[in-house]
C-alpha cells in the first residue's frame, strides 16, 4: 500500500512538533534521496531569499529540505524539528532564560513566523506558529521526535519548563523519558534518552523517526540509494522495530515500523 493511500492528518496544537527539515549542501540531490527513499513527491517553494524543497505524501506535506549554506544557525547539515508555540518571540525568551540561546531569532515568513534555539546541552530546535494547522500522520510521516541527551535529567527539566510537557519516566532496559502534554495522560509529545556510548555525541540532538512499512527493507533500500546504516534494525519490546540512517551527507534520521 502506498504512503498516500495510509495518510491522514491531525490538527496542529502549540506543544506538538509540527515541521521537519533536512538541511543540505546538495539540495537537489538529498531532496531526490529521501523522495526515493521515502516515496515521497518534491515540490518547490519559493521563500524570499531562497528556494526550498517541500516533501509531499499525496496531498500531506510532511517535511522539506533546504540549503544548510543559506540558514542562519549553522552550515552544518542536519535534520532539524520545529515545535508549534504560541508565540516565538516569548518562547525564544524564555529559552534563553532557562540556559538556552537563541541562534535565530524570530523571523517572518510567508507562511508564518519562526525561531531557532539550541538548549544548554547543545540539541538544536526550531519554534514555529503558522503553517496550515495539520501533521501528517502513519506511513511516510514523521511520527516521533527523540532527544538523545548526555545530562538526562538536565534535558527533561530544560523542555519541561519550556513547553509545559510532562515527563514520565520508563524503564526500557536504560532511562527514557516520554514527554506529554498537559499531564500524564495527554497526549505524547517526544521521547529522551541518553545516548549508546558508541554515538560519541559531542553535542545532544532530537532524532526524527519516519514510520516506514518494513523498517528492513527500508534500511536495505537507503544503502542503495547512498546512504548508510548507523543503526541496524533492531526490535524494541512493545515499541517496534527502528534504525537509525545516515543520507548521503550524513545527516541522521531514524525509521520505525510498529509491531505486528
Amino acid at each position: 500500500m502506498s504512503p498516500s493511500e495510509q495518510g491522514t492528518t491531525i490538527p496542529v496544537e502549540a506543544g506538538m512538533f509540527c515541521w521537519h527539515e533536512v538541511l543540505a549542501n546538495d539540495v537537489e540531490k538529498i531532496s531526490g534521496h529521501y523522495a526515493e527513499l521515502f516515496g515521497w513527491r518534491v515540490e518547490p517553494f519559493e521563500l524570499p531569499d531562497e528556494t526550498i524543497r517541500v516533501f509531499m505524501r499525496g496531498d500531506d506535506v510532511v517535511a522539506g529540505c533546504s540549503a544548510a549554506a543559506h540558514d542562519k544557525a549553522s552550515d552544518t547539515v542536519r535534520w532539524r524539528s520545529f515545535v508549534a508555540v504560541d508565540d516565538p518571540a516569548t518562547a525564544a525568551t524564555r529559552a534563553g532564560e532557562l540556559g538556552g540561546r537563541v541562534l535565530v531569532p524570530p523571523t517572518d515568513l510567508p507562511m508564518g513566523t519562526y525561531a531557532v534555539i539550541e538548549a544548554p546541552g547543545g540539541s538544536e530546535l526550531g519554534l514555529f506558529r503558522g503553517g496550515d494547522g495539520k501533521n501528517a500522520v502513519g506511513i511516510g510521516a514523521v511520527m516521533h521526535n527523540e532527544l538523545l541527551a548526555r545530562n538526562l535529567s538536565e534535558a527533561t527539566v530544560y523542555h519541561r519548563d519550556l513547553f509545559a510537557w510532562h515527563p514520565v519516566e520508563h524503564d526500557m532496559g536504560t532511562p527514557y523519558t516520554v514527554f506529554h502534554g498537559g499531564d500524564a495522560n495527554g497526549p505524547m509529545r517526544g521521547g529522551a534518552m541518553v545516548p549508546p556510548p558508541d554515538a560519541k555525541l559531542q553535542r545532544d540532538m532530537w532524532l526524527p523517526y519516519i514510520q516506514v512499512e518494513d523498517c528492513d527493507a527500508t534500511a536495505t533500500r537507503a544503502e542503495s540509494l547512498g546512504g548508510r546504516i548507523a543503526a541496524p534494525p533492531m526490535d524494541i519490546p512493545t515499541v517496534g522495530r527502528v534504525a537509525v540512517l545516515l543520507d548521503p551527507e550524513f545527516a541522521t534520521l531514524a525509521i520505525w515500523t510498529p509491531p505486528a
